[in-house]
């Protein structure tokens, strides 16, 4: 993997998330319930979930070849529509919730994160290779940086239907759970 999409986006949205979730419940009040710190891993997180079956790949490819220059727009809305279909307002409901900031502001914090995500998976597969394979493979290998920053209580897995999303194992990190983490990713490489 050449870059790390988590921290790419971070850095184009200009808000430093450094701390990841923690699977241990009395660490968990450390984190400061941000917009960003919901926002971002969230939209990552959708747009992991969508790369992971052949036909949301497939929808990745026709929103990176068919709307890329709206993807420039901060007004532009397909983005979160892409990402999270009928679901969005949900989405939008728990980050509100989450992070105690009014809707339009989740809303927007959410559509900036998955543009920016669109715009560097665009830049780092390229129109020449992009393909389904080859935007399941960027977003898998990406699995594990997003996965650990998305706060649990979001309980956005279960919201997509995919419950391995929520899985408090993302959040552990050392040795043997990097390992584990990584082979996991290499198993998991193909569309569903």
């Amino acid at each position: 993997m050449s870059i790390n999409l988590f921290e790419e986006v971070n850095k184009m949205m200009g808000t430093p998330i450094s701390k990841k979730e923690s699977p241990v419940e009395k660490q968990k009040n450390e984190y400061e319930k941000t917009l960003e710190g919901a926002a971002l891993p969230a939209a990552l997180a959708g747009i992991y979930h969508l790369a992971t079956s052949e036909a949301g790949a497939q929808q990745i490819i026709y929103h990176l070849l068919n709307h890329a220059g709206e993807m420039d727009k901060s007004d532009s809305d397909i983005s979160v529509v892409i990402t999270f279909g009928n679901k969005a307002e949900a989405v939008i409901t728990k980050i509100s919730a989450y992070s105690g900031a009014n809707r339009l502001d989740a809303y927007g914090s959410l559509n900036e994160a998955a543009r920016n995500a669109y715009q560097v998976m665009l830049r780092e597969i390229g129109k020449d290779t992009l393909s389904k394979e080859e935007v399941t493979r960027f977003m898998v290998a990406q699995r594990h940086t997003i996965l650990s920053h998305l706060p649990e209580v979001l309980q956005l897995g279960h919201l997509l239907g995919d419950e391995t999303i929520d899985d408090v194992s993302n959040k552990m990190n050392g040795p043997i759970s990097n390992l584990m983490h990584s082979l996991g990713e290499s198993f998991s490489g193909s569309p569903k």
